[in-house]
């Protein structure tokens, strides 16, 4: 059983990835796509680009900030509804069965043999990416500064969201809050700190390759009406990019 073919596109993507530059980008949900073997999981097109399938317009600013700071940039090409690659393998909603209120039809009882699958063809392949260029960038004793780029919903479950922007971490602080120190002078900013969510026991892709090496990190929230269009992702990438280059 194999879900990609020779004509789908390669789950993972990248920008740069031999720049010597110090910081590291990463855009874990970055796409809406199903492949057509999987038959859009029983949803409707109109379900799949909800935020339920992607984080919308984080690719966008992730590109930019990539191109401003010619900085390496690994992101999944795949929905998250396929595989989620920011999730732990044990964690439930790695390959989730429910979204609010939003029952994903074909991941409703699929089999050992399907689960592993997935996460051959998707999850293993991006995660070896970003194991395989920050090794390489180890042996040749570049520093890395460690950014990942999402962003959410204003409103969840009923409940408005305040913030424009969330500043993301667990146990290195230390940057996280000159980051948020630096944001704290941008007045016509909402600054959620550790808001709308945390990066805890549930979560892969920092855990896995920032605080395992001891990289200094963040994860940057951007609420998604602040960024559908392209012109408003360049000018958050832009913002962003003048941020990570005075605090870093």
């Amino acid at each position: 059983m194999e879900f990609l073919s020779s004509a789908d596109e390669n789950p993972v993507g990248i920008l740069r990835p031999d720049s010597r530059k110090k910081f590291f980008l990463t855009c874990d949900h970055a796409s809406s796509s199903i492949p057509p073997a999987l038959c859009d999981l029983g949803l409707s097109k109109n379900e799949l680009q909800r935020h339920i399938g992607w984080d919308i317009g984080a690719l966008g600013v992730a590109q930019e900030i990539s191109k401003r700071l010619d900085a390496t940039l690994v992101w999944q090409n795949y929905s998250r509804l396929v595989v989620d690659c920011n999730r732990v393998l044990k964690h439930p909603g790695l390959i989730p069965q429910q979204v609010e209120a939003t029952s994903i039809l074909g991941n409703i009882n699929i089999t050992e043999e399907e689960r592993r699958q997935r996460i051959s063809e998707f999850y293993n392949p991006y995660h070896l990416k970003i194991k395989r260029l920050l090794d390489t960038r180890t042996e040749e004793g570049l520093e890395t500064i460690f950014i990942s780029i999402h962003s959410f919903t204003p409103v969840y479950l009923g409940h408005q969201r305040p913030w424009d922007l969330g500043v993301l971490y667990s146990d290195d602080v230390v940057y996280s809050h000159s980051v948020l120190d630096r944001l704290s002078r941008e007045t016509n900013l909402r600054i959620g700190d550790n808001e709308p969510y945390q990066i805890d026991e549930k979560d892969c892709t920092i855990p896995l390759h920032a605080l395992k090496r001891g990289l200094r990190n963040t994860l940057f929230e951007i609420k998604q009406d602040l960024i559908t269009s392209t012109a408003h992702q360049i000018s958050w990438g832009k913002k962003l990019s003048q941020i990570l280059v005075e605090t870093a």
